[in-house]
């Protein structure tokens, strides 16, 4: 989301992780709870995402 709202396209090594790690997580979560996540987490502020990350 970050990306698209400065209109700058992931490079094609970049593009292959995210594809290869969207696959792999939407096959995990199936498409109805991807979809509901994915809508959730762009609605966070960064600091949301991992409020905590290293305790």
């Amino acid at each position: 989301m970050a990306r698209q709202s400065v209109q700058a396209p992931l490079r094609g090594g970049e593009r292959f992780d995210v594809d290869r790690i969207t696959t792999r997580v939407r096959d995990a979560l199936g498409e109805a709870r991807y979809q509901a996540e994915f809508e959730r987490g762009s609605t966070l502020a960064p600091e949301e995402h991992l409020p905590d990350p290293l305790p």
